[in-house]
C-alpha cells in the first residue's frame, strides 16, 4: 500500500507525459535491436512531446510573458511570418547546399567516368589490333611487348601510370614490367568479354577497361590507371578541391572498431586521395559563399574470383563555390544563362526588399494597434479608480481611433449617468422626506364615538400620494371626515393635498376659535375651500373632495360632494350614493354647493373610495368599475370590521389586476355605525 501511495505520488500527471515516456522507451528498444528505421520514429516523437511538455512545464512564464498586446502580436507576427521565412530560407538554402554538393559529386564522378571510358576507347581499339596480330607463341613475346610499350608511351601522358596487361594462356605480358597491376586472370565471370570503369581491388582505386581478343583463344587486354593525385589533377579543374576517401568493407566480426554502418555492411576509412593544390577563386558576387559539402559515389569491387557484381562506395569531401557550379547549370546557355542567372538574383533582391518593407509594416501596425491598446488601457484603469473625465487622444482615423472615440463617449455618458443618478439620488431623498411628512398629515388617531367606528387607508402609486382623506373631533361628539382626490401625481398633487388639508383645518380652527362650530356648514366650507384654492393655484390644479360632519348623539351625516365619486351608504336593506354638492374645487372661485344631510342606523355603513379603485384594468383593458366594487362591498359588510373590509377590497382590486403596476393612488375611508 505504501508503495502504491509512492507511485500516485510521482507518477505522470499528463498524457503528454506518459507519452514521452513510451516514446523514450521506444527509442531504447529501437537502439538496442539496431532498428533504425523505428529509432527515427521514436526519436521524433521524443522531440516533439519534449518539446510540448516543455511548453506546458513553461505556462505560467508564458502567460506572464504574453499578457501584454504587443508581446502576443510580436509572437504572432514572429510565428505566421518570420519563422516561415526563416524555414523557407533554410530549406532553400539546404537544398541548394545539397545539390551544390551532389552536383559536385557528380561532376567528379562523371569526369572519373569519363575517363574510364576513355581508357575503355583505347583498350578496344589496341584489342582490335591485336586481334590482327598472331598469338604470342607464334609472333614471339620480343615483338609483342615492343608493340605495347609503343602503344604505353603513347598514352601515358594522358593517363600517369599505365599498366597494360594482356592474360594469355601462359604467363601474362605486362607492360611495365614489374608495375603494380590488376590481374587478369582468371577473368570474373560477370565482367564477360569487356568492362570499363572505376574499380577498387587490393585497397585503392583504378581507372579498369578489359577487352577480349577474339583470334587468342581465352585471352584479354586489360588497361589500369591508379587513381592518384596525377589523375586527379586532370578531374573536376573547374570546380574546386576535393578528396576521395575509399571505404574499405570490414567483417562483422572484425576486431577494427568504429568505422561507418550502410546498410548490412561496416566499412573503414581509407587513405584519402587529393589532387595537387588548388586555390579557390574569390568570390564573384556577393553570395558566393565557400560550399564545403560530402558526397557518395559507387565503384566496382574487382575481385577475379567474384561471382557476382558487387559496389563499394567512395566518399567525396569537396570545397567549391556556387559561382563555379552555376557554370555548369549555364555552360549550354551560354549569355542566356547569366541573363536568367541575374534574373535570378534580381527577383532574389526584390524579395528581401519586399520583406523589409512588410517587417516596417507590420511592426508600425502593431505599434498603432499596441499604442491604441495602451491608450484604452490606462483610461479604463483611470475610470475604474473613479475618473470619468479621462478621454483616449485621437491618433488615427480607422476602427481603433473610432474605438478610442467610442470610448470617450461611453466615458462622457457614464460621467452624464453618474450626474444623473446623483441628482435622482438627491430627489428619491427628498421624495423621502417628503414622504414622511405627508404621512404625519394623515390622521394618527382614531376619534372616539359611541356610534361609529372610522378607519382611513391611503396606498400611494408612487413615493407620495395625491389622495386626501382626513378626520378629526371638531367638539366631543362630532367628528368632520374628508376624502379627496387631487388631479396630476408626485409633487404637484401632493404640495395640493397639503394646501386642501391646510385650508379644511384652518377653516374649522377659525371656526372653533369664533365660537361658531355649532353653525358650521359643510356648503360654506367647501365653497371658502374652493376661493382659496382659485386664488393660490392654476385652473390646471384641482380636486374632488367629499366633507361631511357626523354628530355622534343624532347620528345625522352632513355633507357636500365637490365632484368626488358617490360615498356609499350601504346597510340592511338600502345602499345609497352621496352625491349633493356640486362641481371639483380650484376649477372656478364663485362656485355655490349645496349639503345634505343623512342618518347612519345601527349596522349601516359608510365607504368612500378615489378611482384608483375602480379604473384599475385588468390584461384586457378592462375597468374594475363602481358597479363591481359597489357589489362587492354589499356582499362583505355583513360580519365585516372596518379594517378587514378595506383589506378585502384592496385584496379584490389586486386579483382583479394581477402583476399589473398600479397606476394609481388607492384610498379608502370607512365607517361603521354601532
Amino acid at each position: 500500500m505504501k508503495a502504491w501511495m509512492q507511485w500516485e505520488r510521482w507518477r505522470p500527471r499528463s498524457r503528454v507525459a506518459w507519452a514521452m515516456l513510451v516514446s523514450l522507451a521506444g527509442y531504447g528498444a529501437a537502439h538496442l535491436l539496431n532498428s533504425g528505421g523505428f529509432r527515427f520514429v521514436f526519436g521524433l516523437l521524443l522531440l516533439f512531446f519534449g518539446f510540448y511538455l516543455s511548453l506546458r512545464l513553461l505556462g505560467s512564464l508564458q502567460r506572464r510573458l504574453l499578457w501584454r498586446l504587443r508581446n502576443r502580436l510580436l509572437a504572432v507576427y514572429v510565428f505566421v511570418a518570420v519563422i516561415p521565412i526563416l524555414l523557407i530560407l533554410g530549406m532553400v538554402g539546404l537544398t541548394a547546399y545539397m545539390l551544390y554538393g551532389q552536383l559536385a559529386g557528380y561532376l567528379i564522378a562523371s569526369d572519373l567516368e569519363s575517363k574510364a571510358q576513355q581508357l575503355g576507347a583505347f583498350t578496344s581499339r589496341l584489342s582490335a589490333q591485336l586481334d590482327g596480330y598472331p598469338p604470342p607463341d607464334v609472333i614471339g613475346t620480343a615483338e609483342l611487348l615492343s608493340l605495347l610499350e609503343r602503344e604505353h608511351a603513347g598514352l601515358q601522358a594522358d593517363f600517369g601510370g599505365l599498366v597494360i596487361t594482356v592474360a594469355t594462356g601462359r604467363q601474362p605480358l605486362v607492360v611495365p614490367g614489374g608495375s603494380d597491376s590488376v590481374a587478369c586472370t582468371p577473368h570474373p565471370p560477370w565482367a564477360a568479354d569487356s568492362f570499363r570503369g572505376v574499380i577498387a581491388s587490393n585497397n585503392r582505386l583504378y581507372l579498369h577497361s578489359t577487352a577480349s581478343i577474339p583470334s587468342w583463344s581465352g585471352s584479354h587486354l586489360c588497361l589500369t590507371v591508379p587513381v592518384n593525385q596525377a589523375l586527379l589533377a586532370q578531374v573536376g579543374t573547374e570546380i574546386g578541391s576535393f578528396s576521395l576517401v575509399p571505404l574499405l568493407e570490414v567483417s562483422q566480426t572484425s576486431s577494427l572498431g568504429g568505422g561507418i554502418r550502410i546498410g548490412d555492411r561496416r566499412y573503414v576509412l581509407a587513405a584519402p586521395i587529393e589532387p595537387p593544390s588548388r586555390i579557390l577563386p574569390p568570390p564573384r558576387y556577393l553570395f558566393d559563399p565557400v560550399l564545403n559539402s560530402p558526397s557518395k559515389f559507387d565503384v566496382v569491387q574487382w575481385d577475379p574470383l567474384g561471382q557476382q557484381r558487387e559496389e563499394v562506395p567512395v566518399l567525396l569531401s569537396i570545397t567549391s563555390r556556387p559561382s563555379l557550379l552555376n557554370q555548369y547549370f549555364f555552360a549550354r546557355l551560354g549569355e542566356v544563362g547569366q541573363a536568367l542567372l541575374t534574373v535570378l538574383l534580381g527577383i532574389g533582391v526584390v524579395f528581401l526588399i519586399l520583406q523589409a518593407v512588410s517587417l516596417v509594416t507590420g511592426v508600425r501596425l502593431t505599434r498603432s494597434i499596441t499604442l491604441a491598446v495602451h491608450d484604452l488601457y490606462g483610461a479604463t484603469q483611470r475610470v475604474q479608480a473613479g475618473d470619468f473625465s479621462v478621454r483616449v487622444p485621437h491618433r488615427r482615423d480607422d476602427q481603433l481611433g473610432a474605438l478610442g472615440e467610442s470610448f470617450n463617449q461611453m466615458a462622457g455618458s457614464i460621467q452624464r449617468l453618474i450626474e444623473e443618478s446623483k441628482q435622482r439620488q438627491r430627489l428619491e431623498n427628498e421624495l423621502e422626506i417628503a414622504r414622511q411628512v405627508q404621512e404625519q398629515l394623515f390622521p394618527r388617531s382614531l376619534p372616539e364615538l359611541k356610534t361609529l367606528e372610522l378607519r382611513g387607508l391611503c396606498l400611494a402609486a408612487r413615493t407620495v400620494s395625491g389622495d386626501y382623506y382626513d378626520y378629526g373631533l371638531t367638539e366631543p361628539g362630532k367628528v368632520i371626515l374628508a376624502i379627496g382626490d387631487i388631479s396630476g401625481k408626485g409633487i404637484s398633487a401632493a404640495l395640493l393635498m397639503a394646501t386642501i388639508q391646510a385650508i379644511l383645518r384652518s377653516q374649522v380652527y377659525a371656526s372653533q376659535l369664533m365660537g361658531q362650530l355649532g353653525q358650521l356648514n359643510m356648503a360654506e366650507l367647501v365653497t371658502r375651500v374652493n376661493r382659496q384654492l382659485c386664488a393660490t393655484t392654476s385652473m390646471e390644479k384641482y380636486s374632488t373632495l367629499f366633507v361631511g360632519l357626523y354628530d355622534d348623539n343624532s347620528r345625522q351625516l352632513t355633507y357636500t360632494n365637490a365632484g368626488h365619486l358617490p360615498p356609499l351608504v350601504v346597510g340592511p336593506g338600502r345602499t345609497e350614493e352621496l352625491t349633493e354638492g356640486g362641481p371639483v374645487v380650484g376649477v372656478f372661485s364663485d362656485l355655490h354647493y349645496d349639503e345634505a344631510t343623512v342618518v347612519l342606523r345601527p349596522g349601516d355603513w359608510l365607504v368612500a373610495y378615489t378611482d384608483g379603485l375602480t379604473e384599475v384594468e385588468n390584461s384586457y383593458e378592462e375597468e374594475y368599475g363602481s358597479g363591481r366594487l359597489t357589489k362587492f362591498i354589499q356582499r362583505r359588510v355583513q360580519g365585516a370590521s372596518p379594517e378587514s373590509l378595506i383589506k378585502d377590497v384592496l385584496a379584490e382590486v389586486e386579483e382583479w389586476s394581477p402583476g399589473i403596476e398600479q397606476s394609481d393612488d388607492r384610498t379608502m375611508l370607512v365607517a361603521r355605525a354601532r
